[in-house]
């Protein structure tokens, strides 16, 4: 058994559960997520795992990335035997297409994959003061991966709060899990939670596939504190971001003690739009690491008029511009947001 509760799991509206209430209650022994292809467990990272699209599992997702595609959802390989879909690894709570819902003072623990999920337009809903540790997964996934693109039918997710949660030592198993993946939404604040110990990044916050494609808006990541995140790996960090956010902020989170990985603000690929203010890091490797992706430049304007239209993320006052991840030029907080890493080929 992957899931202990699902509320309409094949729905097509968003209200057709409402004002529904889990709390108090405890949530343990689920299975473990199980191989995607004969080869083993093939996993993109967040629980995210790469099928061919000629496969009946990957048939369901009714989601199938082809020829150029391929690459945009990190399968190139795959190209050559019809592309590939990706599917999100299950929950033990998955909660779709409801309005007014609220998690709060449960426990999720000793579970084979993901502890709980919001996808399929859950909508105007709060999860709060629970408990994730000892969970083969992440903690909580927010959308879905099949659920991001700008055409797609599926309702939106909004007006989210997530706050005053305690999530430790998750990814047991899977170890690309992080403690929290919000994939896409609007109006959604991730607050004051307590992330500690997590193998890969703590909070992934906009994640949408293909990275090109972001209806992301409004969205808050203020007041977490992250203790100990990004153990296996080199990549990953506090909070990773992948995509174009409008009006977006990361404010007043306290990253502490991370003592592996590269990067711990990790403003990646395509972001933009984010403002991040008053952050406190301590002990952590590069504190803002961006990389922002456009053809390569022979310069590194950190500073002046942006030549690049919607890269605006700023950070402490001062508007910061980057260049290609292609190219490998960054800029280091470290360095008062003016180093420039020359270009590697």
């Amino acid at each position: 058994m992957y899931s202990i509760i699902k509320f309409h799991p094949d729905s097509r509206q968003v209200d057709d559960v409402q004002a529904l209430t889990l709390e108090g209650l405890r949530f343990q022994h689920t299975a473990w997520t199980t191989a995607t292809t004969p080869d083993g467990y093939l996993e993109r990272y967040g629980g995210v795992r790469y099928l061919l699209c000629n496969t009946t599992a990957a048939q369901e997702t009714n989601s199938c990335y082809s020829e150029a595609l391929a690459c945009a959802a990190g399968c190139c390989g795959a190209a050559p035997f019809g592309g590939c879909s990706l599917r999100m690894a299950e929950a033990a709570v998955h909660i779709r297409g409801s309005l007014n819902v609220v998690v709060a003072g449960c426990t999720f623990t000793q579970l084979g994959a993901w502890g709980l999920a919001l996808s399929h337009g859950v909508q105007h809903s709060t999860v709060s003061r629970n408990h994730f540790y000892d969970i083969s997964g992440g903690a909580l996934y927010i959308g879905n991966v099949n659920e991001t693109r700008l055409n797609s039918t599926v309702p939106r997710l909004s007006h989210l709060m997530v706050e005053d949660n305690t999530i430790e030592d998750i990814g047991v198993e899977y170890q690309g899990s992080s403690g929290i993946h919000l994939f896409s939404a609007t109006d959604t604040t991730v607050a004051h939670n307590r992330l500690h110990h997590t193998p890969y990044t703590a909070i992934t916050f906009v994640w949408p596939v293909p990275q090109s494609e972001s209806f992301n808006r409004n969205l808050s990541l203020i007041g977490n504190n992250v203790e100990d995140p990004s153990y296996w790996g080199t990549d990953g960090g506090a909070v990773h971001t992948l995509a174009q956010c409008t009006d977006c902020v990361l404010i007043g989170n306290y990253f502490h003690n991370q003592h592996h990985g590269t990067k711990c603000t990790y403003i990646d690929n395509t972001s933009s739009g984010y403002n991040i203010s008053k952050h406190v890091v301590d002990t952590a490797p590069q504190s803002l690491w961006l990389f922002y992706q456009q053809s390569c430049r022979p310069s590194c304007p950190y500073e002046g008029v942006n030549p690049y239209p919607g890269c605006n993320s700023t950070s402490h006052g001062k508007q910061v511009f980057v260049l290609s991840v292609y190219c490998g030029f960054a800029i280091s907080h470290q360095n008062g947001c003016k180093r420039c890493y020359r270009c590697f080929r």
